[in-house]
């Protein structure tokens, strides 16, 4: 017990209880003054992220500029005394007036944080908007997939278990128009699970994975993103599945909808709020109304 530059009390009995490990840590940190380094305040990851208005009053620093941070920094300003998104991104992201940009974080300090660019802020919250993993700790080490590098493998078209083809994953994908491609899912796997259709022999589905792995490979979409519909990757996997299943795909203009909704929030920083809506029948038409 204790570390090489600070080791357990001698005196310490050899079955150390909780008391004598947290006097441990605490020593520590006062032998390394690391108390200066640690914030006061609330911190979380948005999963823990509910309603907005419990930050009302507050100063809330939002960290990373993806999805979750430019929908949430934007809705806490509208309640919190101040709100600070802190991202990477090379331009400014869409947020609207309420929100101020900053650049990476340097470090903590007791009562805020300080940024690369030398500028110093204190916060009563931290809200850690950096992205989400996958977990499976109810899967038994039998099931016939591993998570490695928040990837699940080997699936078939990214949800049915190859190796135990009663399985499936439903919402896997991400960069999609979600609640649509899970129903599209759902309802690929139970024309295979109701016996409607027969599913591909083991190695057939193997070498659709295979193949798809090194797709990704050569696009630069392996590791955490081998679940990621970027670009041509969403519609095609709508056709595809659609396809294999004999059911209606999806129509292309919810996918470009989609792109053009997630490109707005990064591109157009005077658009309160977009609506989009499409026209049907084809040619599919996006028409975007900028609320002013």
């Amino acid at each position: 017990m204790g570390y090489p530059d600070y080791p357990i009390d001698e005196q310490a009995p050899t079955f150390v209880t909780i008391s004598d490990v947290i006097k441990q840590l605490e020593g520590y940190v006062d032998k390394f003054q690391l108390k200066k380094n640690i914030f006061r305040g609330q911190q979380l990851h948005s999963k823990d992220y509910r309603r907005e208005e419990n930050y009302r009053d507050q100063r809330v620093l939002v960290v990373g500029g993806g999805h979750s941070g430019m929908d949430i920094a934007p809705a806490i300003a509208l309640h919190a005394d101040k709100v600070v998104l802190s991202h990477r991104c090379n331009d400014p992201v869409h947020t609207g007036d309420r929100v101020v940009q900053k650049p990476e974080v340097l470090r903590l300090t007791q009562t805020g944080a300080e940024f690369v660019d030398g500028t110093q802020e204190d916060f009563d919250t931290i809200i850690y908007c950096t992205g989400y993993r996958y977990s499976t700790p109810f899967l038994s080490v039998d099931c016939g997939v591993s998570l490695e590098d928040n990837t699940i493998s080997p699936l078939y078209y990214h949800c049915i278990n190859i190796n135990q083809p009663t399985m499936a994953f439903i919402g896997l994908p991400f960069n999609a128009c979600l609640m649509l491609m899970m129903d599209l899912q759902a309802r690929f796997c139970l024309k295979f699970f109701t016996g409607q259709k027969q599913l591909p022999g083991k190695q057939q589905m193997l070498e659709w994975w295979q193949n798809d792995q090194q797709e990704r490979n050569e696009r630069g979409l392996s590791g955490k993103l081998s679940h990621m519909l970027a670009g041509d990757f969403q519609q095609r996997y709508y056709d595809d599945i659609a396809r294999i299943a004999e059911i209606e795909t999806l129509k292309p203009v919810l996918a470009k909808m989609h792109a053009d909704c997630i490109n707005s929030k990064k591109k157009d920083k005077q658009t309160a709020s977009a609506a989009f809506g499409a026209a049907d029948p084809p040619p599919y038409l996006c028409h975007l109304r900028r609320n002013e």
